[in-house]
């Protein structure tokens, strides 16, 4: 809904919850998860699956992260892009990763680790790598939607949430994370 889609049952082919719906702590005893399980989602079409992934920025500001699923390798490799220096920016699309570069702000298709290293070098005494930028910038606007007008203090009962999709499966999948 929030989406501005008109997803039905015909569209899906599969959904399920992933993981458990019980952890074990450390002293051996099975305790409820702190939040919901993340659900993935198989479309019939992938002209649905796009329509979703291109529409998830909608949900910016909303426990509800959506997520393309990508293979281990190519998620490990995402989040060595977000840790880089050199990127301003890093995501996925259809299972391929991309970087904006910080030097000179061009999009580059990123296929192994070794091409981090051909990024230009940035000419900041300081580098800063696109995760902490993002959660920066999300931290800057949860604190402005936080504060009031009149005092502009930042509500004391409002905490921030950092929202990591997990290790993904299949390639036409699309993660669902909701926190709670």
């Amino acid at each position: 809904e929030k989406l501005g889609l008109r997803i039905t049952r015909t569209d899906i082919e599969a959904v399920h919850r992933l993981g458990t719906a019980t952890k074990t702590t450390s002293s051996g005893e099975r305790v409820k998860r702190d939040r919901p399980r993340p659900i993935i989602v198989r479309f019939i079409s992938r002209k649905a699956t796009e329509d979703v992934l291109y529409n998830r920025r909608k949900l910016k500001n909303t426990p509800v992260t959506i997520t393309e699923d990508l293979t281990h390798s190519n998620f490990v490799l995402l989040n060595l892009c977000l840790d880089h220096p050199g990127t301003e920016d890093a995501w996925s699309k259809r299972g391929k990763i991309f970087v904006k570069a910080q030097a000179d702000g061009r999009i580059r298709l990123i296929t192994c680790a070794g091409d981090l290293h051909r990024l230009p070098s940035t000419t900041t005494s300081t580098p800063v790598n696109a995760r902490e930028r993002r959660k920066q910038k999300a931290l800057n606007r949860r604190l402005a939607r936080d504060s009031s007008p009149a005092t502009g203090h930042r509500d004391p009962s409002a905490s921030f949430r950092d929202v990591v999709a997990g290790a993904p499966q299949s390639k036409d999948s699309t993660n669902v994370k909701q926190v709670a």
